[in-house]
């Protein structure tokens, strides 16, 4: 059920991403994404690099905002309702909760 879903979202805002967008996304990961950073150090001339980790970054956006912002291209209320409950259930990502 939730590949399913998944799926549906996947097909609303997948083709909206940006090619350097790797978080959480189809066939990218984190090797792409060093990959792609690898690759653009060796052709640009960088003066510094910033590391930034972003602990609970989710779970300080506006998840009513967010949903109206999903809901302008979904309709189906049913998936909606979905998602309000995986922002209230949380996520744990290696042992810490994301979402709440």
């Amino acid at each position: 059920m939730i590949k399913c879903q998944f799926d549906h979202f996947a097909n609303h805002y997948e083709p909206k991403f940006l090619g350097c967008s790797f978080g959480f996304r189809p066939a990218k990961g984190c090797h792409d994404a060093i990959k792609e950073l690898q690759n653009y150090l060796m052709r640009n001339s960088v003066k510094a690099v910033i590391d930034v980790d972003l602990k609970n970054f989710f779970g300080t956006i506006n998840h009513k905002k967010l949903i109206e912002i999903v809901g302008e291209t979904i309709s189906d209320e049913v998936f909606l309702r979905y998602i309000v409950r995986m922002f209230k259930g949380g996520v744990l990502t290696d042992g810490e909760p994301q979402g709440r």
